[in-house]
């Protein structure tokens, strides 16, 4: 089953290294992308409960951890759970898992280059920027809100697909140890979102197959804007994206 989270971000990488009109995409901008953050819960997904959530770590009673609950930032304070049962049971310590562990580490190796940092999820039609803890915006919330917009809007240009941006604890809910709190907060990276792509089906996470390609397309053209933003206010072609 291809989620239209993994699609887009095999999209994304096919217009990069395929399509030779976005060769100046590469060629001022780095990218690092990681198309399946939780390859063990993906594959479970496959094999035995649809809409798992969590890693597939071992524990008492029960398996897993929330990755996006994980995070060292203000870790399990609110809009998190210590009862390992829970699909937002935030570990028996910041960063016990070995998925998010690499994204530290790989984050922190590059942070002083690294300019935005997106977490790509599903579902609701989100542009959500920190933070998760607090409805109290960060200093460069305008910032945060700006760049959204030009998301939001260039989204909205391909097929109508209406986004809204807010902060994840003003917008969603209360969220603590995620990784764009962290990777703004702890690794300093500024510009830092989760995008929470259109849902559908009895569920709102599996998307029907025939819904896919267009959410793809017009991700693309809103990652197209968040490359142009980054490129003008860097002006850097050694930049990770």
């Amino acid at each position: 089953v291809l989620t239209s989270v993994l699609v887009s971000l095999l999209y994304v990488i096919s217009q990069l290294v395929e399509n030779s009109e976005n060769a100046y995409m590469y060629e001022d901008v780095d990218w690092a992308i990681i198309p399946v953050a939780n390859p063990d819960g993906y594959e479970y997904t496959h094999t035995d409960t649809r809409l798992w959530r969590k890693t597939r770590t071992p524990g008492t009673i029960c398996y897993g951890v929330d990755p996006n609950r994980n995070f060292d930032y203000n870790w399990n304070v609110i809009g998190a759970s210590s009862w390992q049962c829970d699909e937002t049971y935030a570990g028996y310590i910041p960063f016990s898992e070995q998925e998010t562990q690499a994204i530290r580490d790989y984050t922190l190796a590059h942070k002083d280059d690294i300019k935005l940092y997106l977490a790509i999820h599903s579902y609701g039609q989100w542009m959500l920027y920190p933070w998760g803890h607090t409805t109290e915006g960060p200093e460069d919330e305008e910032e945060l809100i700006a760049l959204g917009e030009l998301f939001r809007d260039a989204i909205y240009a391909v097929n109508g697909t209406e986004y809204v941006v807010n902060s994840t604890a003003k917008g969603l809910y209360y969220a603590a140890g995620t990784s764009i709190d962290w990777a703004k907060a702890v690794a300093g990276i500024d510009l830092s979102y989760t995008i929470e792509l259109p849902g559908g089906g009895s569920a709102g996470f599996d998307i029907p197959a025939e819904r896919i390609e267009s959410v793809v397309e017009e991700t693309w053209e809103g990652f197209k804007v968040l490359h142009d933003y980054i490129q003008r206010k860097f002006n850097d072609t050694d930049t990770d994206n």
